[in-house]
């Protein structure tokens, strides 16, 4: 899809080379009737407006960048925070592509950012309970359910961040099969050179692969229709 964005819309709108300005315009436009592809909704809308908006705002700031001859990218602080604001922006823009309205969409933002409160579970509750007004001020609330499902909610939200973040992709265990087209081989040894799991035709490899299937079979309790069918 991304091949076909850039092929069909982005290059015949003039890409980049109509100046600054008629790109940051092709990128945004792209990118909005790439949302418009997903769906006639405001939700597809939105997300396409905001995979554009942070398109350009990403390229004016590389451009503003090399232009006061700044090196950012060799520090490792400066690529972390690239990461997570990245992630966050992301995050943002998918939550209105899944949403079923607006409305709802507009809600778990607002809940996102806390606008809902807090709560504490009842065993820390217990410990600070003489902070009780100072906490429901900042929107905190005490006694917020048992502990062990507080942090068994935030346990699963660590152990999903571990595996997104550290452990490989598809393309990264499946490197030496050649599951993505690389236009470029420097982006295919990049692929190849950060892969710290392989895939290969191997007894241990079934066996692993038989147990994850057999653990998702097990696990289902309702029908999950993909994502393109619903529209």
């Amino acid at each position: 899809m991304s091949r076909f964005l850039r092929d069909y819309l982005y290059v015949p709108l003039g890409g980049s080379r109509k100046g600054k300005g008629r790109r940051y315009a092709n990128l945004f436009l792209t990118m909005l009737l790439g949302g418009l592809w997903h769906g006639a909704g405001w939700t597809f809308v939105i997300w396409g407006a905001l995979h554009g908006s942070y398109l350009m705002i990403n390229h004016a700031w590389h451009w503003s960048m090399q232009a006061a001859g700044f090196r950012l990218e060799a520090h490792r602080a400066y690529r972390l925070f690239c990461w997570l604001l990245t992630f966050l922006g992301v995050t943002v823009a998918w939550v209105y592509f899944r949403a079923p309205t607006l409305e709802q969409g507009n809600a778990i933002i607002l809940a996102m950012l806390g606008t809902n409160g807090a709560e504490l579970p009842m065993s820390v509750a217990a410990r600070v309970s003489g902070l009780e007004n100072t906490l429901t001020l900042m929107g905190v609330s005490l006694g917020g359910g048992s502990g062990s499902a507080f942090v068994g909610n935030y346990l699963w939200v660590l152990v999903g961040a571990f595996g997104a973040v550290c452990m490989p992709n598809v393309a990264q265990i499946f490197h030496h099969y050649e599951p993505v087209l690389y236009e470029h081989q420097e982006s295919f040894k990049a692929v190849r050179d950060q892969a710290r799991i392989r895939w290969g035709y191997s007894t241990t490899w079934a066996a692993t692969t038989g147990l994850i299937g057999l653990v998702g079979v097990l696990t289902l309790t309702q029908i999950s229709e993909f994502l393109y069918f619903q529209f």
